[in-house]
């Protein structure tokens, strides 16, 4: 391939060459690309970017002998002798969507004591990658863990935790690095059980008793 300046068509500039490993039989350009029909090398594109200094060429191959390239959109058509037409995608859409979560458990509350508690969340997304789950607090409780689009991602809420509010927040992310949270608060309701009260109050009143018992020790001895 031979790119040459001219800026000034009367006085066109020095060419400067990029060497292909196939004949360069033709050339469209779109944008900062040089798509090149070259022959038994099939599709190559070169990086035209800095024009003084192409890039090295990327191969596309085809079955056929490439003689002649259009491009248009995301595809290159290539006109590829006795295989006929090739159809060579060369351009990839940036994803710049984030995934959707679909479904997701409400925050909840519980008693002290439950049993095989969970939460369940469903995202979408075209290229999904992986997700976390975060126990808010304390830390990553599920690592980066593939996920499916469009099918639930189920977390086992662990049995024993004491009365308080938990707050577990999961990330789905796609593999263009889109991401997207979700948290689900988790509230465990619980009294002081009827032994421990019982406890407390016998602790209370022997305080108590002591007090009481000071006070007349110190009334005595007056």
């Amino acid at each position: 391939m031979a790119v040459i300046d001219i800026s000034d068509p009367t006085n066109p500039g020095t060419p400067v060459y990029e060497a292909t490993n196939g004949n360069a039989h033709s050339v469209y350009v779109s944008g900062d690309y040089a798509y090149l029909a070259d022959g038994a090398s099939g599709l190559a594109v070169i990086d035209i970017s800095d024009p003084t200094n192409p890039g090295t060429p990327i191969y596309g191959d085809t079955t056929g002998y490439a003689y002649g390239i259009y491009v248009s959109g995301d595809y290159a058509y290539v006109a590829n002798n006795d295989s006929g037409l090739a159809v060579i995608q060369v351009r990839k859409r940036v994803d710049m969507e984030a995934p959707i979560i679909s479904n997701a458990t409400s925050d909840f509350t519980v008693e002290v004591g439950y049993t095989g508690q969970s939460i369940s969340w469903t995202a979408t997304d075209t290229n999904p990658d992986t997700y976390t789950i975060e126990l808010i607090g304390t830390g990553i409780v599920i690592s980066s863990t593939p996920w499916a689009n469009n099918t639930p991602v189920v977390y086992s809420i662990p049995d024993g935790f004491a009365p308080g509010v938990y707050m577990y927040k999961i990330t789905f992310t796609d593999e263009s690095g889109n991401s997207l949270s979700n948290t689900v608060t988790v509230t465990i309701r619980g009294a002081i059980p009827f032994g421990n009260s019982f406890l407390i109050f016998i602790g209370f009143s022997v305080i108590c008793l002591i007090f009481a018992k000071k006070r007349q020790i110190v009334r005595e001895s007056r």
